[in-house]
């Protein structure tokens, strides 16, 4: 895909559909989807002046997930295209036969003021939504100050819009607030107060020197400690601090570390995890008023704690972990309804290896396995987490060799799904990364061994 902020000499409208209407015709749409994952991140990334590039270029490609949150009959807004063999196999897939992708004439990063300054894409967006006899659906990656702006400049284009599920303008400080790691820290210490579940003890810092005084405090009494950036993402910028290390080695640990320089950091006591299950999360949605579980899975992490992808099917987590996950989720989940909340948002747990769950941190958006939810809540039904194993993977360096979009989709084509039937096979939902090396797909399967070999297959295929 292009590097970020170059200019793209037409203005993009690229427009699938398997009836073949006309593409004078516009077509009408329920939802409009604003796939606005690296807003969300932007300023962050951007903290790392020597791999800012490179971090947005992946979050960029992730963009491609969006074809897969509202389903069919959607108009999605993205920063690129979804390349076309990719696109038929989304809609062999899921029977899409409505689904078009816009982009705006400049991508910075920052989406929703991308399309706000592209007149014609605004024009294009606002015709569009008046198709409708009712009101258009419209929802984003994440809830930030640039969507709620490009919001606000549709309707003046004219706009026939609804969204149920971003918060009113005087509850949007929930978002700025209880996503970050301390914001959430602050919460829990309410609604866990009869919970068995626990958060770590710890800190949350204003100033680098609390930052290392705080370490340090954990490190004299001999127990490992991490340092997370308050608004970090996917694991980037945290920081273990071992047993009993020194003052020098925390000083050269902070330092540097470009994610916490401004000082708003949260210091908490280093939880070993049980390698069985180590990680999970649990996803929600409040909309209408009503808070609507989605599903648990075990999170794929990296040895440094990156967020990889996930695992999700039946009796992946013990019975006991997943109904006090449960318990939490919906006691925060009304703690946040009643503080205005609404759409979508999950949190992240440690399991401790004597079995003890500790919430760490929530998203208040759409996340990276929202997808595989709406993949999967399609092609099995709404109770497809008691009977279908599922796994995914978002930036896959899978690709040995030089290869097309083509190239891949040909060598996978044997097990992609549904040739291996109607119960397993790889779904692919990212390929912009694919000139890069990397690839994003889902597995499914009637077992967790059934999808570790067809994972292994693909990466045979593609080695």
């Amino acid at each position: 895909m292009r590097g970020v902020g170059t200019e793209r000499k037409q203005f993009q409208k690229a427009t699938f559909n398997i009836r073949l209407l006309p593409l004078v015709k516009k077509m009408r749409q329920e939802r409009v989807v604003v796939s606005n994952l690296s807003e969300a991140f932007i300023d962050f990334l951007n903290k790392d002046t020597h791999n800012k590039g490179s971090l947005l270029d992946v979050e960029l490609t992730l963009d491609d997930q969006a074809v897969l949150w509202e389903g069919d009959n959607s108009l999605i807004i993205a920063s690129h295209k979804v390349a076309p063999p990719h696109m038929r196999h989304l809609q062999e897939v899921l029977e899409y036969t409505n689904i078009e992708v816009l982009s705006p004439n400049r991508i910075s990063g920052r989406l929703s003021q991308d399309v706000a300054s592209d007149q014609d894409l605004l024009l294009e967006v606002a015709d569009r939504t008046r198709l409708n006899p009712q009101p258009t659906y419209l929802t984003p990656y994440c809830v930030t100050s640039e969507f709620i702006s490009l919001v606000d400049i549709l309707i003046q284009h004219g706009a026939n819009i609804t969204i149920p599920e971003v918060p009113t303008k005087g509850s949007l400080w929930v978002v700025k607030s209880i996503d970050l790691k301390s914001g959430f820290r602050r919460l829990c210490r309410e609604f866990l107060q009869t919970s068995p579940i626990r958060i770590p003890r710890g800190f949350s810092c204003d100033t680098l020197d609390q930052v290392v005084t705080m370490a340090y405090q954990f490190s004299k009494t001999n127990t490992p400690c991490i340092i997370k950036p308050v608004d970090g993402e996917d694991g980037i910028g945290q920081s273990i601090i071992p047993a009993a290390a020194d003052l020098n080695f925390i000083l050269s640990r902070v330092n540097e570390n470009p994610f916490i320089q401004g000082g708003d950091a949260v210091v908490e006591e280093y939880i070993e995890s049980d390698p069985a299950v180590r990680s999970p999360s649990i996803e929600y949605r409040i909309r209408d008023g009503k808070l609507e579980y989605m599903y648990s899975c075990k999170q794929i992490l990296s040895p440094t704690g990156t967020f990889l992808g996930v695992d999700i099917g039946p009796e992946l987590l013990p019975r006991e972990i997943k109904t006090q996950m449960v318990r939490a989720g919906h006691a925060f989940g009304n703690a946040l309804a009643a503080l205005g909340y609404k759409g979508f948002f999950d949190i992240d747990f440690i399991v401790s290896k004597d079995q003890k769950v500790y919430a760490v941190e929530t998203n208040l958006r759409r996340t990276g396995a929202t997808h595989v939810h709406a993949t999967a809540s399609r092609l099995f039904g709404s109770n497809y987490e008691s009977s279908t194993f599922l796994r995914s993977s978002d930036v896959d360096p899978c690709i040995a060799k030089t290869m097309s979009c083509e190239d891949v989709f040909l060598a996978l084509n044997e097990i992609l799904y549904p040739h291996l039937g109607t119960d397993r096979g790889v779904i692919i939902t990212v390929s912009a990364g694919i000139s890069d090396g990397r690839l994003g797909y889902i597995v499914t399967g009637k077992s967790s061994q059934e999808i570790s070999r067809l994972q292994d297959e693909l990466h045979k295929r593609l080695s």
